[in-house]
């Protein structure tokens, strides 16, 4: 449970820092609302950034947590399934990083790397939470 309680501190602590990056882009560049759609410009990329955090980032934290709850029951979680929230905290960070640092123009390897990481993770999550409930 330690593993999953600090990756969902993790997660949690990424969404303040994206949205931090927001607040700090509007401040440099005095914007208090709205921004343009250019993918170089870097406000933009923060938002991006900040609101693909935000569409991730509970529903991980929720699916890690109902895992740790059922392996801690005994309930036929896999041993390594421990090791999921280290992994799901890795490709948001790269998701993010890419966003950030890398212009939107075009799919970076880091990019790819969190975007397919996310999936895969959330649907192993969700596979496994189905699988120990009938196992």
């Amino acid at each position: 449970m330690t593993y999953t309680f600090v990756s969902v501190a993790c997660l949690a602590a990424l969404q303040i820092l994206l949205a931090l990056n927001c607040s700090l882009n509007r401040i440099i560049l005095k914007r208090s609302h709205g921004c343009d759609e250019d993918p170089e410009n870097s406000l933009y990329r923060a938002i991006v950034a900040h609101r693909n955090a935000c569409e991730y980032g509970p529903i991980l934290c929720i699916l890690l947590l109902v895992c740790s709850v059922i392996a801690a029951m005994g309930s036929g979680m896999p041993a390594w399934a421990v090791w999921l929230g280290p992994a799901v905290v890795l490709v948001r960070v790269c998701h993010a990083a890419s966003i950030l640092l890398y212009s939107l123009r075009r799919p970076t390897i880091l990019r790819r790397i969190g975007a397919s990481g996310t999936y895969v993770l959330c649907l192993l999550l969700c596979g496994l939470i189905v699988y120990s409930r009938f196992s």
